[in-house]
């Protein structure tokens, strides 16, 4: 499940904040301070990945995600955490 969320992330950051010409790889480590994404687009992503995974984040831990991958584990704790 890991994979899909990561691809999950790494496709809607590319379709919102295109890197143009950039060099940047986006990956697991990809720090989300290296996307140049305010507080808002962070929002606006994270809301979007639960819609489409049908699931819900604690809001309160946005403000710990620092990487990719850290968004990727808080969309795979959501579904461990989602009542059956």
């Amino acid at each position: 499940m890991r994979e899909n969320f990561e691809a999950a992330v790494i496709s809607q950051i590319n379709i919102r904040y295109p890197q143009g010409d950039s060099n940047l790889s986006i990956g697991e480590q990809t720090r989300l301070d290296e996307l140049v994404m305010d507080s808002l687009e962070l929002l606006e992503l994270i809301y979007t990945l639960e819609e489409q995974f049908s699931i819900e984040t604690d809001d309160k831990l946005l403000t710990e995600l620092q990487t990719v991958g850290d968004i990727t584990a808080m969309l795979e704790q959501a579904r461990v955490s989602e009542p059956a």
